[in-house]
Protein backbone atom coordinates (compact mmCIF):
# COMPACT_ATOMS: atom_id res chain seq x y z
CA UNK A 1 0.00 0.00 0.00
CA UNK A 2 1.14 3.53 -0.69
CA UNK A 3 2.03 5.87 2.16
CA UNK A 4 0.18 9.05 3.08
CA UNK A 5 3.18 11.10 1.92
CA UNK A 6 3.17 9.39 -1.50
CA UNK A 7 -0.54 10.06 -1.91
CA UNK A 8 -0.19 13.72 -1.00
CA UNK A 9 2.56 14.16 -3.59
CA UNK A 10 0.38 12.54 -6.23
CA UNK A 11 -2.56 14.82 -5.36
CA UNK A 12 -0.28 17.85 -5.73
CA UNK A 13 0.58 16.66 -9.23
CA UNK A 14 -3.07 16.09 -10.19
CA UNK A 15 -3.92 19.56 -8.91
CA UNK A 16 -1.29 21.09 -11.16
CA UNK A 17 -2.61 19.44 -14.31
CA UNK A 18 -6.21 20.34 -13.52
CA UNK A 19 -5.89 24.09 -14.04
CA UNK A 20 -6.90 24.70 -10.40
CA UNK A 21 -10.43 23.40 -10.93
CA UNK A 22 -12.38 21.54 -8.23
CA UNK A 23 -10.31 22.95 -5.37
CA UNK A 24 -12.88 21.97 -2.74
CA UNK A 25 -13.24 18.40 -3.94
CA UNK A 26 -9.43 17.98 -3.98
CA UNK A 27 -9.38 19.07 -0.35
CA UNK A 28 -12.18 16.62 0.42
CA UNK A 29 -10.21 13.75 -1.12
CA UNK A 30 -7.11 14.80 0.80
CA UNK A 31 -9.11 14.68 4.03
CA UNK A 32 -10.59 11.28 3.12
CA UNK A 33 -7.10 9.85 2.53
CA UNK A 34 -5.84 11.30 5.81
CA UNK A 35 -8.80 9.80 7.68
CA UNK A 36 -8.26 6.43 6.00
CA UNK A 37 -4.75 6.18 7.42
CA UNK A 38 -5.72 7.57 10.85
CA UNK A 39 -7.53 4.67 12.50
CA UNK A 40 -8.97 4.84 16.01
CA UNK A 41 -8.51 2.51 18.97
CA UNK A 42 -11.69 0.61 18.08
CA UNK A 43 -10.03 -0.46 14.83
CA UNK A 44 -6.92 -1.65 16.68
CA UNK A 45 -9.08 -3.67 19.09
CA UNK A 46 -10.93 -5.32 16.18
CA UNK A 47 -7.66 -6.25 14.46
CA UNK A 48 -6.37 -7.66 17.75
CA UNK A 49 -9.51 -9.75 18.30
CA UNK A 50 -9.45 -11.00 14.73
CA UNK A 51 -5.78 -11.91 14.89
CA UNK A 52 -6.36 -13.78 18.15
CA UNK A 53 -8.93 -16.06 16.47
CA UNK A 54 -6.85 -16.41 13.28
CA UNK A 55 -3.85 -17.60 15.29
CA UNK A 56 -5.91 -20.13 17.27
CA UNK A 57 -7.63 -21.45 14.14
CA UNK A 58 -4.35 -21.71 12.22
CA UNK A 59 -2.65 -23.73 14.96
CA UNK A 60 -5.63 -25.98 15.60
CA UNK A 61 -6.08 -26.73 11.90
CA UNK A 62 -2.40 -27.29 11.08
CA UNK A 63 -1.25 -29.63 13.82
CA UNK A 64 -1.84 -33.36 13.21
CA UNK A 65 -2.00 -35.77 16.11
CA UNK A 66 -1.53 -39.51 16.39
CA UNK A 67 -5.24 -39.94 17.18
CA UNK A 68 -6.49 -37.11 15.00
CA UNK A 69 -10.05 -38.50 14.83
CA UNK A 70 -10.59 -37.35 18.43
CA UNK A 71 -9.93 -33.79 17.26
CA UNK A 72 -11.50 -33.91 13.79
CA UNK A 73 -14.99 -34.71 15.06
CA UNK A 74 -15.09 -31.28 16.75
CA UNK A 75 -13.99 -29.29 13.72
CA UNK A 76 -16.85 -27.26 12.28
CA UNK A 77 -16.83 -27.21 8.49
CA UNK A 78 -18.00 -23.94 7.02
CA UNK A 79 -17.91 -23.53 3.25
CA UNK A 80 -18.76 -19.82 3.22
CA UNK A 81 -15.26 -18.46 3.59
CA UNK A 82 -15.31 -14.67 4.21
CA UNK A 83 -13.37 -12.26 2.02
CA UNK A 84 -9.88 -11.74 3.39
CA UNK A 85 -9.63 -15.05 5.26
CA UNK A 86 -6.68 -16.24 3.15
CA UNK A 87 -5.21 -12.74 2.84
CA UNK A 88 -6.51 -9.80 4.87
CA UNK A 89 -5.25 -7.35 2.24
CA UNK A 90 -8.23 -8.33 0.06
CA UNK A 91 -10.47 -6.54 2.56
CA UNK A 92 -8.69 -3.22 2.34
CA UNK A 93 -10.12 -1.53 -0.73
CA UNK A 94 -8.29 1.70 0.01
CA UNK A 95 -5.31 0.14 -1.72
CA UNK A 96 -7.33 -0.17 -4.93
CA UNK A 97 -8.25 3.51 -4.73
CA UNK A 98 -4.64 4.53 -4.19
CA UNK A 99 -3.51 2.35 -7.09
CA UNK A 100 -6.01 4.10 -9.35
CA UNK A 101 -5.00 7.55 -8.11
CA UNK A 102 -1.35 6.79 -8.81
CA UNK A 103 -1.97 5.37 -12.27
CA UNK A 104 -4.84 7.36 -13.77
CA UNK A 105 -3.78 8.82 -17.13
CA UNK A 106 -3.44 12.61 -17.25
CA UNK A 107 -5.75 12.95 -20.24
CA UNK A 108 -8.47 10.78 -18.73
CA UNK A 109 -8.30 12.68 -15.47
CA UNK A 110 -8.61 16.05 -17.22
CA UNK A 111 -11.54 14.84 -19.30
CA UNK A 112 -13.39 13.74 -16.15
CA UNK A 113 -14.00 17.31 -15.00
CA UNK A 114 -17.50 18.71 -15.27
CA UNK A 115 -19.06 22.11 -14.65
CA UNK A 116 -21.63 22.86 -11.99
CA UNK A 117 -23.62 26.09 -12.34
CA UNK A 118 -25.79 27.30 -9.49
CA UNK A 119 -27.97 30.37 -9.67
CA UNK A 120 -27.57 32.42 -6.51
CA UNK A 121 -28.45 36.04 -5.68
CA UNK A 122 -29.12 36.97 -9.28
CA UNK A 123 -26.01 35.43 -10.84
CA UNK A 124 -24.59 32.08 -11.85
CA UNK A 125 -21.79 30.60 -9.77
CA UNK A 126 -19.62 28.08 -11.61
CA UNK A 127 -17.78 25.32 -9.76
CA UNK A 128 -16.19 22.12 -11.00
CA UNK A 129 -16.39 18.47 -10.13
CA UNK A 130 -14.49 15.44 -11.33
CA UNK A 131 -15.86 11.92 -11.81
CA UNK A 132 -12.64 10.32 -10.58
CA UNK A 133 -12.46 12.50 -7.48
CA UNK A 134 -16.12 11.79 -6.69
CA UNK A 135 -15.55 8.05 -7.03
CA UNK A 136 -12.39 7.99 -4.88
CA UNK A 137 -13.95 10.04 -2.08
CA UNK A 138 -17.00 7.78 -2.00
CA UNK A 139 -14.93 4.59 -1.87
CA UNK A 140 -12.62 5.85 0.87
CA UNK A 141 -15.44 7.23 3.01
CA UNK A 142 -17.23 3.86 2.99
CA UNK A 143 -14.07 1.73 3.23
CA UNK A 144 -13.50 1.85 6.99
CA UNK A 145 -16.94 0.51 7.90
CA UNK A 146 -16.68 -2.21 5.25
CA UNK A 147 -13.23 -3.23 6.50
CA UNK A 148 -14.38 -3.37 10.14
CA UNK A 149 -17.31 -5.60 9.14
CA UNK A 150 -14.94 -7.78 7.11
CA UNK A 151 -12.55 -8.23 10.02
CA UNK A 152 -15.47 -9.18 12.24
CA UNK A 153 -16.59 -11.78 9.67
CA UNK A 154 -13.10 -13.34 9.62
CA UNK A 155 -13.03 -13.35 13.42
CA UNK A 156 -16.38 -15.11 13.64
CA UNK A 157 -15.44 -17.63 10.95
CA UNK A 158 -12.19 -18.57 12.69
CA UNK A 159 -13.91 -18.69 16.07
CA UNK A 160 -16.60 -21.05 14.75
CA UNK A 161 -13.98 -23.34 13.22
CA UNK A 162 -11.91 -23.49 16.41
CA UNK A 163 -14.65 -23.72 19.07
CA UNK A 164 -14.31 -27.06 20.92
CA UNK A 165 -11.11 -27.99 19.08
CA UNK A 166 -8.93 -26.35 21.73
CA UNK A 167 -10.80 -28.16 24.46
CA UNK A 168 -10.50 -31.48 22.62
CA UNK A 169 -6.76 -30.93 22.27
CA UNK A 170 -6.53 -30.11 25.98
CA UNK A 171 -8.59 -33.00 27.38
CA UNK A 172 -8.34 -35.91 24.90
CA UNK A 173 -5.50 -38.43 24.82
CA UNK A 174 -4.65 -37.60 21.22
CA UNK A 175 -1.07 -38.81 21.21
CA UNK A 176 1.95 -37.04 19.80
CA UNK A 177 2.16 -34.50 17.02
CA UNK A 178 2.94 -36.56 13.91
CA UNK A 179 3.56 -33.63 11.55
CA UNK A 180 5.44 -31.02 13.58
CA UNK A 181 6.16 -27.59 12.16
CA UNK A 182 8.54 -24.97 13.57
CA UNK A 183 6.75 -21.97 15.06
CA UNK A 184 8.09 -19.80 12.22
CA UNK A 185 6.01 -21.88 9.82
CA UNK A 186 2.88 -20.60 11.53
CA UNK A 187 4.30 -17.10 11.86
CA UNK A 188 4.88 -16.89 8.11
CA UNK A 189 1.40 -18.17 7.31
CA UNK A 190 -0.27 -15.59 9.55
CA UNK A 191 1.96 -12.51 9.32
CA UNK A 192 3.18 -12.87 5.71
CA UNK A 193 0.84 -15.10 3.69
CA UNK A 194 -2.31 -13.76 5.36
CA UNK A 195 -0.64 -10.31 5.56
CA UNK A 196 -1.39 -9.39 9.17
CA UNK A 197 2.18 -8.10 9.41
CA UNK A 198 1.38 -5.67 6.59
CA UNK A 199 -1.82 -4.59 8.32
CA UNK A 200 -0.09 -3.87 11.62
CA UNK A 201 2.74 -1.94 9.98
CA UNK A 202 0.59 0.05 7.51
CA UNK A 203 -1.72 1.43 10.19
CA UNK A 204 1.00 1.63 12.87
CA UNK A 205 -0.95 -0.56 15.30
CA UNK A 206 0.31 -1.41 18.75
CA UNK A 207 -0.02 -5.15 18.07
CA UNK A 208 2.66 -7.84 18.20
CA UNK A 209 4.65 -8.62 15.06
CA UNK A 210 7.41 -11.28 15.13
CA UNK A 211 10.85 -9.82 15.75
CA UNK A 212 12.10 -11.95 12.83
CA UNK A 213 9.77 -10.48 10.17
CA UNK A 214 12.70 -9.78 7.84
CA UNK A 215 13.57 -13.47 7.86
CA UNK A 216 9.98 -14.43 7.07
CA UNK A 217 9.75 -11.89 4.24
CA UNK A 218 13.03 -13.12 2.78
CA UNK A 219 11.48 -16.53 2.12
CA UNK A 220 11.76 -18.67 5.26
CA UNK A 221 10.17 -22.08 4.45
Amino acid sequence: MYTLNEMNKRLDYLRKISAHKAVEIFSELEESIKNYFSRDFEFEIQVNKTLDKVIAETFYRSIEYEYQELIDKWKIQNTEVPTGYDNVLKLFKGDEVFEEIMNVADTEFKMAFYRIENYDSGSFITTYGNNYLDKWIGMLNSAVGTEMAGLNAIMQYCANRSYNVGWAILFEEHGKNVNPHPVKYFAKDIFVTKDYGWLIETFNLNIYRPSYMEELLDGFI
